[in-house]
């Protein structure tokens, strides 16, 4: 399985992750790109001009995990141990009651 994360435009791997709606995140996919991205994302795209298509956000070894960085953004768990945010801050931002654990 190969895996973009947040590609600028149509990707050839299996599944390109759309971190969150923010325009230089979204990109409109390749036909083979199965996309993983939260609802809110998808529609937000949408709104943008952007169709990605279905949303295929319930694949094994793939975990979305809510980042707080604006509504719908995700950050991506692979395999329990590797996470991908989509977003470096400086500052901390603490969301109470959600912890994930990973390797990496």
């Amino acid at each position: 399985m190969s895996v973009s994360l947040d590609p600028h435009s149509a990707s050839s791997t299996d599944i390109s992750f759309v971190s969150h709606a923010h325009i230089d995140h979204i990109h409109t996919p390749s036909a083979n790109s199965k996309i993983v991205a939260s609802d809110e994302t998808v529609l937000l795209a949408k709104e943008r001009g952007f169709d990605l298509g279905a949303n295929h956000k319930h694949l094994d070894g793939l975990q979305l995990v809510e980042n707080g960085h604006i509504l719908g953004s995700r950050g991506l768990l692979i395999d329990g141990e590797v996470y991908y945010t989509g977003r470096l801050r400086h500052e901390v931002k603490v969301i109470p009651g959600r912890r994930q654990s990973c390797k990496v």
